[in-house]
C-alpha cells in the first residue's frame, strides 16, 4: 500500500509537468518522452548494475520476442498518454488512466489466470463510477467533444496497457527482474529513441 501511495503521488507530479510540456511544446512529444525514460532506464541500469550475477543475457528467442512485443506497447501506451494531456486538464487525464486497471484485470485474467476478490472488484467499478460522473458534469460543448477524444485515446492507450502488464509480469516470472531491467525496459527505451530521432528532431533543442 505505501509502494502504491508514492506510485500515486509520483503519477500525480508525472501528469501535471507533463501536461505543461504537451501544451508547450507541441511538437515535441518523442524528444520529451525520451528525455523521461532515458532517467528511468538510467534507474533501472543502476538497479541490474547491484544485482549483476543475476543478469542473463542468453534468454531463449521467444523471451526477447516477447520483450520487444512488450515494449512497443509500452512506447503506444506512453505517447498517446501524453497526447491525452493535451487534450484535458492533468486532474482529468489521471482519472481516466483508471482504464488501464480495468485492461489489466481483463487481460490478466484471460491470460494469466489472475482475478480480483469482490471487494477489490468493488472498488475498481467506484473509480469507473468516477468517469461517468466527469460526463455528466455540465460542460461547453467544445470541452466535452475534448474529454470525449481523450476518453477514445486513453481505452486504446489501456488496452496496450494491459497487454504489456500482462507480458511484463510473464517475462519477470522467467527472466528475473535484474535480467528485465536490461533486456525489458531497454526495449522500452529503443522505440522511444528510434521515434525521438526520426520525427522532429530537431526539436531536441
Amino acid at each position: 500500500q505505501a509502494v502504491i501511495l508514492l506510485q500515486n503521488i509520483f503519477a500525480s507530479v508525472y501528469a501535471l509537468e507533463s501536461r505543461a510540456l504537451a501544451k508547450r511544446y507541441h511538437k515535441a512529444h518523442f524528444q520529451i518522452l525520451l528525455a523521461t525514460f532515458a532517467v528511468v532506464y538510467a534507474v533501472f541500469i543502476v538497479y541490474a548494475l547491484l544485482h549483476v550475477s543475476e543478469v542473463n543475457f542468453f534468454i531463449d528467442t521467444q523471451m526477447y520476442l516477447l520483450a520487444v512485443a512488450v515494449g512497443l506497447l509500452f512506447t503506444v501506451w506512453t505517447v498517446l498518454t501524453f497526447i491525452t494531456l493535451r487534450y484535458v486538464d492533468a486532474a482529468i487525464g489521471t482519472l481516466l488512466t483508471v482504464l488501464n486497471l480495468v485492461a489489466v484485470v481483463v487481460i490478466s485474467s484471460s491470460i494469466l489466470g489472475e482475478s480480483l476478490t469482490p471487494v477489490q472488484a468493488l472498488g475498481a467499478f467506484l473509480l469507473l463510477v468516477s468517469i461517468l460522473i466527469i460526463f455528466k458534469a455540465k460542460q461547453s460543448k467544445h470541452a466535452r467533444h475534448r474529454i470525449l477524444l481523450a476518453t477514445v485515446l486513453s481505452m486504446l492507450a489501456s488496452a496496450c496497457f494491459g497487454l504489456a502488464i500482462t507480458g511484463e509480469k510473464y517475462l519477470l516470472d522467467r527472466i528475473g527482474a535484474p535480467t528485465y531491467a536490461v533486456i525489458g525496459i531497454g526495449m522500452q527505451f529503443l522505440p522511444l529513441l528510434f521515434l525521438a530521432l526520426y520525427y522532429n528532431r530537431e526539436q531536441f533543442k
